[in-house]
């Protein structure tokens, strides 16, 4: 979250710099660097998904939770 938030501070400062003065060079650094933080950020979080399962039911919990809701008919 702190890494998504730095690049839209990023991405609002070099937006406002191109305001005030059409196209500098540190506009432009600061739009680069964004978009690395960015990628780092979109990375972080697939391995958190993938690679570390978090937020993700193992299948026994999808069984179960599929089961739950089921009403048993005799």
């Amino acid at each position: 979250m702190v890494a998504n938030v730095v690049a839209v501070l990023l991405f609002a400062i070099s937006f406002g710099l191109r305001v005030a003065n059409r196209l500098s060079g540190l506009a432009v650094a600061l739009s680069i660097i964004g978009v690395l933080v960015t990628s780092f950020s979109g990375w972080l979080g697939g391995e958190m998904v993938y690679v570390h399962g978090m937020g993700m039911a193992s299948e026994q919990e999808k069984r179960d939770a599929s089961t739950a809701g089921k009403r048993r008919i005799a």
